[in-house]
């Protein structure tokens, strides 16, 4: 029986080893393309890598970021691989992300790599996230969801950004999701300011309020309308319209 439990969970993650095997393989390649769509498929995936990957993108990365700066594939291709090394969340790479972002002699390069540097802190918190199992009424929802409402409460943008669409998308109805919502979007709209990102997080917020179809919401969306910035409150308007 031990054997036997043993190979089942052996069997279990061969197609995880497989996948990173399989992004080292190619980024290794000869060819730029297989490497180019190993380093999107890193960065659009949303769990980390292997460490064995991510210190190969950081190896070739220090060797070759500057190596073809007028050469618009190359510099494509290092800029997919900035964004790609900046899933790993770790911080013992943003010298190196630092260094790109100030030394890149391509322009669109150095602007990727300014960009990660904020995502870094992000996909670790986001990483975070995914391991946590809630508590209270937040143990009862599925992970998708609890992992989303955990995003919505980090009090990080991009990710309330992140987790507000997916929530509206996947047309969830526990009023536990929706409650977690009002009650942030209650809570940040007050001191938002012009942060552009922290708006669109709450835009977003309202608009996934509306799209619940539940009337329970008009109250707060009602609030953020006649107190919020003006595109908060625009978006609360748009939103209450979908619940009378």
């Amino acid at each position: 029986m031990k054997r036997l439990f043993i190979l089942f969970a052996i069997l279990l993650l061969i197609p995880s080893l497989a996948l990173a095997g399989s992004y080292l393989s190619d980024l290794q390649s000869d060819a730029r393309k297989p490497r180019v769509d190993a380093a999107k498929r890193i960065y659009r995936s949303s769990t980390p890598q292997d460490a064995a990957t991510y210190a190969y993108i950081s190896s070739r990365l220090q060797k070759e970021y500057n190596k073809l700066p007028d050469n618009r594939y190359h510099a494509d291709e290092m800029s997919w691989w900035v964004k790609a090394l900046a899933t790993s969340g770790k911080e013992k790479y943003r010298p190196l992300l630092k260094e790109i972002a100030s030394n890149a002699k391509n322009r669109n390069l150095k602007r990727h790599a300014q960009d990660s540097l904020s995502k870094l802190s992000v996909y670790a918190k986001r990483y975070e996230i995914k391991k946590s199992k809630g508590d209270g009424k937040l143990a009862s929802l599925d992970p998708k969801a609890r992992e989303y409402v955990l995003m919505i409460q980090s009090g990080e943008p991009k990710l309330q950004r992140e987790a507000a669409k997916r929530i509206m998308r996947a047309g969830y109805s526990n009023e536990v999701i929706y409650d977690v919502v009002s009650e942030t979007l209650l809570a940040e709209y007050p001191t938002a300011g012009n942060d552009r990102h922290k708006l669109d997080a709450l835009a977003w917020m309202c608009k996934c309020l509306g799209a619940s179809g539940n009337t329970k919401y008009r109250k707060p969306l009602e609030t953020v309308a006649e107190n919020a910035h003006r595109k908060i409150a625009g978006h609360a308007k748009k939103s209450l319209k979908q619940l009378y």
